[in-house]
């Protein structure tokens, strides 16, 4: 069961860039744990503001120690500069 969660919303502004990051995060992911609950594109705003292209992705946890211990391990936040280069990331952690 997920208490908690991880709420990553990126604005695309380069897609092979994205497409990069997408396969250097994949193992990290299988390492660091969590569980990919939902990844996709955007299919409309319904209120509010957003990038032309977004891709959602909501990661869970059982808690959110574990979801705090994901988004500041090494080996994720060691990604920044693909990320950086990908587009404009918001990541929340809810809980």
């Amino acid at each position: 069961m997920f208490h908690a969660y991880i709420l990553t919303i990126v604005a695309i502004q380069d897609s092979d860039a994205f497409d990069s990051y997408r396969a250097a995060v994949a193992p990290v992911n299988a390492a660091i744990g969590g569980q990919v609950m939902l990844r996709g594109p955007t299919a409309a705003i319904i209120e509010g503001s957003g990038a032309e292209r977004e891709a959602v992705i909501i990661i869970g946890f059982p808690d959110i120690a574990a979801a705090t211990a994901y988004i500041t391990a090494a080996e994720y936040t060691a990604l920044a500069g693909l990320r950086q280069a990908a587009g404009q990331f918001t990541i929340r952690v809810i809980g």
